[in-house]
């Protein structure tokens, strides 16, 4: 029996319109589709980056913006409108949890709300255990000391 340790965010979790639909709420400049800021940001653009090349933001704007981001991304309504599961992975992760102990650690702000949204899709029962950063750590410092090595563990990311 392994431990399984699922990223949320992109990876049992499609959180795209959520972000995307924030984006163009914040930056009123913006003309990019959906499809051109995921091309952007799947080749590793930066927040920051991207509102700096694109749309000329200053030192200051970017980080007026980034701390509006923080205080917005995670409001209850935004996540539970915009996110849903990625195709199949309900099904997916109940064969697994029929063999396997299966976890979460993602870098979200909140506990509840990160709580609140596995509850909405059914899986309350699915998850040994949900590992939330917070904001205040790296996922790798969350787990240190947390996991045991001596079993088969298996982490799954984006």
């Amino acid at each position: 029996m392994a431990n399984i340790y699922f990223d949320f965010d992109g990876t049992i979790v499609n959180s795209q319109t959520r972000l995307y639909n924030l984006f163009c709420e914040m930056c009123a400049e913006n003309t990019l589709s959906y499809q051109q800021y995921w091309e952007i940001k799947r080749n590793h653009i930066t927040q920051r980056e991207l509102l700096f090349k694109y749309f000329a933001y200053t030192d200051d704007q970017i980080s007026l913006f980034h701390n509006i981001w923080q205080q917005k991304v995670e409001e209850p309504e935004r996540i539970l409108r915009d996110d849903f599961p990625v195709e199949g992975i309900s099904d997916v992760l109940r064969n697994l949890a029929k063999n396997h102990k299966l976890f979460i650690i993602t870098n979200r702000q909140s506990i509840k709300l990160t709580n609140d949204e596995i509850k909405s899709f059914g899986w309350q029962d699915i998850f040994n255990d949900v590992f939330v950063t917070q904001q205040k750590c790296t996922k790798l410092e969350l787990m240190q000391g947390k996991i045991n090595t001596l079993q088969k563990n298996v982490f799954v990311g984006d």
